[in-house]
Order: structure tokens, then C-alpha cells, then sequence
């Protein structure tokens, strides 16, 4: 939300009326569907969640370069109250296999036990994107087991997740996944950043202090690998990228990123820059062995405030 005016001007109550107001019918269309046994409430009698969070900004600019990403993941995680949760981006379309698998009882019992229990198992999501097609191509492909989705690979239309930044998720190893019938173990590197599913008490929280782009889910996967949870690839679940406009931050990031070393005044004071020293800063902490990220204050009330969270963080 940004501020119109100064301080003393800003009325965001029309505002946030009208977000409510918008919320509230979305929420209440959802379970008169839910009701009448359609898609919000077709799979186990899933019930949504919702809540609602504003930011002040002074500009469009500062609301575009500070999206709080991470505070969001942690805000959503607050709200589950199951076993499992998994860290999947808004612009990733799980594929049917997944949903077909995460609704075979046996399947997410095997899952609970070995993410739940003293071992705190993380599954890698193999992750993929389109280079042709545009966002019905990732549709489609997010319906193909995993055979026919090897021959959209081989034609050149689906390529892994950004295989220009292989530290990202070379780990993954996508040609053994090809062939795997089961989870197969993989061995962190560093700003590895797969999207996964872990247990919902046992995994490391965001770290608040990373927003807009830039570093916010490798240092989550970092924590995870430092506090000793054992990566595994998830068989048969995948993941496509569903292509859209590239954001501001992104872009700012980029621009000072690939930059700055022949205009160094690009450096001083950028989103860059700050991200990069934090970055600095939690590896650092990873290796003394503090494994606990900073946790926004309104996160940490809840915990010790939802019931589903009392007594286990």
C-alpha cells in the first residue's frame, strides 16, 4: 500500500475496507463452492485459510524493491496447521503427479515419518521451465507424467530451472530423477535453492530481513542444510515455471549485479549491495552454527499465540 501524501494525510481505511471487502467474497464464493462439493473443497475437505497483510510504502519505487517476500512465506506458514508444508512460489504450477501423489494416504504417511521424525527429511521438487509456449505450455506440461515430460525435454521446449545459474539446482540432478522409482538422496552446495516440502515444525523459518530479490530462498536452504536435514528428490512431483513480466526488484538487482564493476557509483547504497552483505553476514552465522534466522516480531507473538503452533516451535 503506498502513503498518498505525508504521514498526517495518509487514511488507508478506504483502502483496507475495500482489500476486506474483496477477501470476504472471495473467501465466502470458496466455500459455497466448498459446499456444493466443488474444487475448494473436492480434495479431503480442504478449507482455505486467509489472511489479510498490509504495508505502508512512501512510493510505488520503495514497495517494488522492499517486497517482504520472506515475511509473507513465514506469514504463510503461520496459518498451517498440518504436519507437512511445502515452500512452492506463487509462479510455480505443481504437476498432477504430485497432487495424485500427495493424495495417496500410504504416500504422505511415508512422507510425515521421515520429515516429522528425528531424521527431518527435505523433498527436492525437480523444477522446470518453458521456453516456448508461454504459461498454457506450462499448463500442459504440469499434466505429463514423468515419461512423456523427458520427450518435451529432449524437443527443447522445457529446460530445467534457470540452467544459466547452475548452482541453483544442479544438485537436483535431473537426468538421475529421470530414471528414479524412488527418492534418491542429493548433497547440498552452496546457494543451491530448490523448492520442497518439509516438516512443518522442523523446518528453518525465513529470514525476514531479505527482501525484494535476491538471496531470500538460498539462505532458508542454506539454514536447512547447516541445521543437518538431509536432502531427497521427490520421484515423481515436479514443478513448472509459469512465465511472467519481470519484477522491479529483479530487475534492479541485475542491473547493479552485472554493472557495477564498470560504474562503481551504481554500488553505494542498492538493493545489491545489501543483500550481498547480508548474504556475507549469514554465512557467517551458518558457520559458527547459528542456524536460526531472524524472525519478524509479529511471527514469533504467533507462535506462542495459535494453538497449532503452542509448545512446538
Amino acid at each position: 500500500m503506498r502513503r498518498r501524501g505525508g504521514a498526517a494525510d495518509f487514511e488507508p481505511d478506504a483502502e483496507l475496507s475495500e482489500a476486506v471487502a474483496t477477501v470476504a467474497a472471495w473467501f465466502d464464493a470458496a466455500m459455497a463452492r466448498a459446499a456444493a462439493g466443488g474444487p475448494a473443497g473436492s480434495v479431503g475437505g480442504c478449507t482455505p485459510r486467509v489472511l489479510l497483510i498490509y504495508e505502508v510504502f512512501d512510493s510505488d519505487k520503495a514497495a517494488g524493491l522492499l517486497y517482504p517476500v520472506n515475511s509473507l512465506r513465514n506469514l504463510a506458514r503461520l496459518m498451517a496447521d498440518t504436519p507437512l508444508v511445502a515452500s512452492i512460489d506463487v509462479d510455480m504450477l505443481p504437476s498432477a503427479s504430485l497432487s495424485a501423489a500427495l493424495t495417496d494416504g500410504s504416500h504422505v504417511a511415508a512422507l510425515e515419518a521421515s520429515c516429522t521424525g528425528k531424521e527431518r527429511r527435505v523433498y527436492v521438487l525437480p523444477a522446470f521451465e518453458t521456453s516456448c509456449g508461454g504459461p498454457s505450455a506450462a499448463d500442459r506440461n504440469a499434466l505429463l507424467p514423468k515419461d512423456q515430460l523427458r520427450s518435451v525435454v529432449s524437443e527443447g521446449c522445457l529446460t530445467q530451472f534457470r540452467p544459466k545459474a547452475p548452482l541453483c539446482h544442479n544438485a537436483t540432478d535431473y537426468s538421475r530423477w529421470f530414471d528414479a522409482r524412488d527418492a534418491y538422496p542429493v548433497y547440498y552446495v552452496r546457494e543451491f535453492e530448490p523448492w520442497f516440502i518439509g516438516g512443518r515444525h522442523s523446518l528453518q523459518w525465513f529470514d525476514f530481513r531479505y527482501r525484494g530479490y535476491g538471496k531470500n530462498k538460498i539462505s532458508m536452504v542454506a539454514a536447512v542444510a547447516a541445521s543437518g536435514s538431509p536432502f531427497y528428490v521427490h520421484p515423481t512431483g515436479f514443478l513448472v515455471h509459469r512465465q511472467h513480466t519481470e519484477s522491479n526488484s529483479r530487475k534492479a538487482f541485475l542491473r547493479v549485479k552485472f554493472k557495477h564493476q564498470r560504474d562503481s557509483s551504481m554500488l553505494e547504497g542498492s538493493l545489491y549491495q545489501h543483500i550481498e552483505a547480508l548474504w556475507v553476514s549469514t554465512q557467517a552465522d551458518l558457520q559458527a552454527g547459528r542456524t536460526e534466522p531472524a524472525l519478524e516480531p509479529a511471527v514469533t507473538r504467533c507462535l506462542g499465540a495459535l494453538p497449532w503452533w503452542q509448545g512446538q516451535q
